[in-house]
C-alpha cells in the first residue's frame, strides 16, 4: 500500500536538480581492474594497506561503483556483489548475506563501528547502516575480522563515509543528487558538504527518500504492485575533525537516521516498522607516540535506538536499545618484517522489547505484582512447548570484552597474516516486562555467561608477475544471542511465532578459503574456493506445526553442526587493449549448505541458501560517457531446508548510461539506468517473504548530480 505521510524534511531542503552518484569506479569490476585494486585502500583494518596487498579475502566496491546499483538498502547494494545476496524482508529491509551466512555472523559497520542495530534479530528489521553517500564499501573474511569480534565467521561489511577526516583538507567540497525511479514512483535527493581550514575539518551531509509500492514482473498472478511495500527514509550527519599530517587525528560525529516501511504479508494487513537511531561517535589515532609503537588509535560510539511495529495504526511492537560501542589499538613498529597490533574491544547492549495486541506505548512493567518463581498460568503447552501471549522477553543486557592480536609479515614473494581473540559474554536479565501470569519458571531466567576463542591465519605467495595464490585459515566461536535464548512470543511484523532455546551454547566454526589470483592490464581473474565446518551450528527452523493463539508459524533457534562449501569466479577482461574504454567482466558463484546427523526423514539442507547464480557484462568507458549492459541469472533452488519452498530461477537483463561532460568549474552528470528491463517475475530464496514480495519489475531510475 501508499502511505499518505509527509515528505521526509530532507527532501525539502535538497536542490531538486541534483542526482545520484559520481561515474563508475575503478574496482576489480572495470576494465583497469589491477591498477585500480592497488589504488584502494582497505580501512577495517589493524595496518592500513591496499587490497593488491590483502592475503585475506577482501572486496572494495567504490564510490563510483556503488553508483552502478540501484537498490537503496545496503543488501540491494551488493547483491551483484559475487558471494553476496540480499536477506530482503520487503523494499525497506536488506541485509548482507556471505556466502550463505547471515545474521550475527555477518557484523554490519559504520567507518569500523557496530552500526548497534538490531538487523540480526528478525529479518523484519532494517540495518541502521544507509549506502547513499557511501565512500566505499568494504567486504572482509579472515584475520582483520578479529578487530571487530570472533563471531564474524561470514566476514564483515563496513560502509566508508569519510565523516571524521584522517588526514588534513583545505578548502570547500560538495556534492548535490537526486533521482527517480518508476517502478515504485520514488524519489531520492541527498547532499553532502566538507569544508576545512587549517587542522579542522567540517563535515555535513544528509538525505531523504520516498517509495510508493513497487510493481512486480509479468504473468504470475500476483498482482501489478506488492502491497505495502513503499519505503520513507531520511538521515542526516555533522562532524568535526582536527588533523596533522605526521602527529595523528580527532573527531566527533552526531548522525540520525529513521526509516519508515511496509511489511508485505499474506494477509494483507497494514504492517509497518518505523526505527529511528542516534548515534554519537569519536575516533582518534596518534601516531609515534612511543619507541616501538606506530599508532594509538581510539573509538568511542554511542547509540540510542528505538522502533516501534504497527498494525493497522496501532503500535504491537516497540523495541528499544541503547549500545555502547569501545575499541582502543596498539599498533607496533616492524620488527623483523614483522608489524602488529594489540587492543581491547567492549561492547555493552541494553535491549527492552514490548509485544502486545493491546498496544505498546511503552516498556511495560510488572515488577509491583507478587510473583513467587514458578510457571505461569497463561501459558499453554503444545507440541512439546510452552507458548505465550505476552510480551515476549525480559530485560536483557549484554557486555561482551574481547582482547585481541595481529602481526602481519611481508617479504618479497610471500605475506602472512596471524590473529587470535579471546571474548567473554555476559547476559543478565529481568523478567519485569512480562506479566507474572506469562512467565516461565524463574530456572528460565538465569544469567548466561559465554566465552570464545578465535584463530585465524591467512598466507599469500607471488608465483610471478601474473600470479599469486592466498590461503586463510580460521577457528572460530560465537555464543548465541539473547534473543536466541529468551525470546517466547509473537512477533507481530512477521507474522510468526518465536520459541526460546535457553539451551544454545557457543557455535564453532572451522573455515578454508583458497584463493587463486591472475592477471595483467588486459586480462584479470579471480578464483576462491571455501569451506565452513560447523560444530553447533545456530539457525531458525521452521516448525511443522502453527502457534496455538494465533496460527502463525513457529520458528525456533536449532543447533546442529553443519558444512558450508562453495566457489566464486569473476574475471575482467580489456577487449580491445589495456588502454580501450571496451572491457567485459563475468563472475559466478555458489554455495552449498548441509545439517549433519539430521532426524530420519528431515531434510538435511540449511534453509534459505542463496542459489547458483552467474553474470555478464559490456562496459564502455569514454571521456564524458559510461553505458553498460548486463545480465544476470539465478539457478532454480531445490535445496530447500525444512518446511520450506523451493523458488524457480530467472534471469534480469540490465542496462545504463551517463554522460558527464568535461566543465572548468562545475561537475555534473545526469543518467539513466534500467533493470529487469524484460520484466522478469522472481523470487528471492534468502528472503523470509519470497512468497509475499518477488523481485521488483521494470524499472528505469533517471539521475542527475553535481559536484562543486
Amino acid at each position: 500500500m501508499t502511505t499518505n505521510t509527509k515528505t521526509p524534511w530532507i527532501l525539502a531542503t535538497l536542490s531538486p536538480l541534483a542526482f545520484c552518484n559520481p561515474l563508475l569506479a575503478e574496482t576489480t569490476e572495470t576494465k583497469h581492474a589491477k591498477k585500480a585494486i592497488e589504488e584502494v585502500v582497505i580501512t577495517a583494518t589493524a595496518q592500513r594497506h591496499s587490497i593488491e596487498q590483502s592475503v585475506q579475502p577482501a572486496t572494495v566496491i567504490d564510490k563510483k561503483a556503488l553508483s552502478q546499483q540501484t537498490g537503496n538498502s545496503l543488501g540491494a547494494v551488493l547483491a551483484n556483489t559475487p558471494g553476496v545476496s540480499n536477506a530482503s524482508f520487503g523494499a525497506g529491509v536488506g541485509r548482507p548475506v556471505l556466502r550463505g551466512l547471515s545474521d550475527s555472523r555477518v557484523r554490519t559497520l559504520v567507518n569500523g563501528q557496530d552500526s548497534a542495530d538490531i538487523s540480526a534479530m528478525s529479518p523484519d528489521h532494517a540495518a541502521m547502516v544507509d549506502p547513499v553517500n557511501a565512500e566505499q564499501i568494504e567486504i572482509i573474511q579472515g584475520p582483520n575480522t578479529l578487530l571487530y569480534g570472533g563471531g564474524a565467521i561470514g566476514g564483515l561489511v563496513n560502509v566508508v563515509n569519510q565523516r571524521i577526516f584522517e588526514k588534513p583538507f583545505e578548502g570547500v567540497e560538495g556534492t548535490i543528487t537526486s533521482q527517480y525511479s518508476s517502478v515504485d514512483d520514488g524519489r531520492q535527493a541527498t547532499a553532502l558538504l566538507n569544508a576545512g581550514w587549517g587542522n579542522w575539518i567540517l563535515h555535513l551531509e544528509g538525505f531523504g527518500r520516498q517509495t510508493d509500492d513497487y510493481r512486480v514482473g509479468d504473468n504470475h498472478g500476483f498482482g501489478d504492485r506488492t502491497r505495502n511495500s513503499d519505503v520513507i527514509g531520511s538521515g542526516g550527519n555533522l562532524a568535526l575533525s582536527w588533523a596533522d599530517e605526521s602527529l595523528g587525528f580527532a573527531g566527533v560525529s552526531i548522525s540520525q537516521l529513521n526509516y519508515n516501511y511496509g511489511i508485505p504479508n499474506s494477509d494483507g494487513e497494514d504492517i509497518r516498522v518505523q526505527p529511528e537511531q542516534w548515534r554519537y561517535e569519536f575516533h582518534s589515532a596518534f601516531y609515534d607516540i612511543a619507541p616501538g609503537i606506530a599508532s594509538w588509535s581510539n573509538e568511542l560510539a554511542y547509540s540510542d535506538y528505538h522502533h516501534r511495529e504497527l498494525e493497522d495504526g496501532t503500535p504491537v511492537g516497540r523495541f528499544e536499545q541503547k549500545n555502547w560501542d569501545f575499541r582502543s589499538i596498539l599498533t607496533h613498529s616492524t620488527i623483523d618484517n614483522w608489524q602488529g597490533s594489540v587492543g581491547i574491544h567492549v561492547n555493552h547492549e541494553d535491549l527492552a522489547v514490548c509485544h502486545s495486541h493491546d498496544g505498546c506505548p511503552a516498556i511495560p512493567n510488572w515488577s509491583h505484582l507478587p510473583w513467587d518463581g514458578s510457571q505461569g498460568d497463561n501459558l499453554v503447552n503444545d507440541e512439546g512447548f510452552l507458548f505465550s501471549d505476552g510480551s515476549p522477553m525480559p530485560l536483557t543486557q549484554t557486555a561482551d570484552v574481547g582482547v585481541f592480536a595481529i602481526e602481519t609479515a611481508n617479504w618479497q614473494t610471500y605475506q602472512l597474516e596471524l590473529g587470535v581473540r579471546i571474548d567473554q559474554r555476559f547476559i543478565s536479565l529481568d523478567p519485569s516486562p512480562i506479566r507474572p501470569a506469562n512467565r516461565q519458571a524463574n530456572s528460565e531466567y538465569r544469567d548466561k555467561r559465554f566465552t570464545g576463542v578465535s584463530i585465524n591465519a591467512a598466507g599469500g605467495v607471488r608465483l610471478d608477475d601474473q600470479n599469486r595464490l592466498t590461503l586463510s585459515l580460521a577457528h572460530a566461536q560465537r555464543a548465541p544471542d539473547a534473543e536466541q535464548l529468551f525470546w517466547n512470543g509473537e512477533h507481530e511484523a512477521t507474522l510468526s511465532y518465536q520459541l526460546p532455546n535457553p539451551d544454545l551454547h557457543e557455535e564453532t566454526a572451522y573455515t578454508a578459503n583458497l584463493t587463486w589470483h591472475q592477471g595483467n592490464d588486459v586480462l584479470s581473474n579471480t578464483t576462491s574456493l571455501f569451506y565452513y565446518r560447523f560444530d553447533g551450528f545456530i539457525y531458525n527452523e521452521l516448525k511443522p506445526f502453527v502457534d496455538p493463539f494465533h496460527g502463525d508459524d513457529v520458528y525456533r533457534f536449532e543447533q546442529r553442526d553443519a558444512y558450508f562449501t562453495g566457489a566464486e569466479w569473476q574475471m575482467q577482461w580489456a577487449m580491445l587493449g589495456a588502454k580501450s574504454p571496451w572491457s567485459m567482466d563475468i563472475f559466478a558463484d555458489f554455495v552449498r549448505a548441509r545439517l549433519l546427523r539430521t532426524p530420519a526423514g528431515q531434510t538435511n539442507n540449511v534453509p534459505r541458501i542463496p542459489p547458483a547464480s552467474a553474470g555478464a557484462g559490456i562496459n564502455y568507458d569514454g571521456t564524458n560517457w559510461f553505458a553498460r549492459m548486463d545480465v544476470r541469472t539465478f539457478a532454480k533452488q531445490t535445496q530447500a531446508g525444512a518446511n520450506e519452498t523451493t523458488t524457480n530461477g530467472y534471469t534480469t537483463l540490465n542496462a545504463q548510461v551517463r554522460f558527464q561532460p568535461i566543465a572548468s568549474r562545475l561537475d555534473y552528470w545526469v543518467g539513466l539506468k534500467g533493470s529487469n528491463l524484460t520484466n522478469q517475475f522472481g523470487q528471492n530464496h534468502v528472503s523470509y517473504l519470497k512468497r509475499y514480495a518477488p523481485i521488483q519489475g521494470r524499472n528505469f531510475v533517471i539521475e542527475v548530480g553535481m559536484n562543486f
